[in-house]
């Protein structure tokens, strides 16, 4: 059996989960396509409007802040890590708040209480009455 063009590689990478175009590429590289065929398939995707980094962003973002009520900061340092550029991060951060109204201080507020649960959780000896306080 003949080893998947890069393109179609590619596809199959997108089809189990969004990618941001450097990602993609960086993917395309350590599976040992050339830098030239990788290239033109990111390219091609982005042509083809399968590969936008500005809907990938938008979703990234979106996903974390609703899940884990990541901060700003966090998501446009992952966003960097990802290939995105800090304009791009901070444009689809700005946009998810909006349209999906979103408040920062909620999140973080969030996270306090996810924090204090688990911080509870890990101090409670197994097998002991669970105290209920009132």
């Amino acid at each position: 059996m003949t080893p998947p063009t890069a393109y179609n590689y590619a596809l199959n990478l997108l089809a189990a989960r969004p990618y941001a175009s450097r990602a993609l590429h960086r993917k395309l590289i350590q599976k040992k396509y050339s830098a030239a065929d990788a290239d033109d398939v990111i390219r091609r995707l982005l042509d083809n409007g399968l590969l936008d980094d500005e809907r990938f962003a938008e979703q990234y973002a979106r996903s974390k802040m609703l899940s884990t009520g990541a901060s700003k900061r966090r998501l446009t340092q992952d966003l960097y890590r990802k290939g995105i550029k800090g304009d791009v991060a901070t444009i689809a951060i700005a946009n998810v708040i909006d349209q999906d109204e979103i408040d920062p201080a909620e999140t973080r507020a969030t996270r306090r209480s996810r924090a204090r649960r688990s911080q509870a959780s890990a101090l409670r000896i197994p097998g002991a009455p669970r105290l209920r306080c009132r």
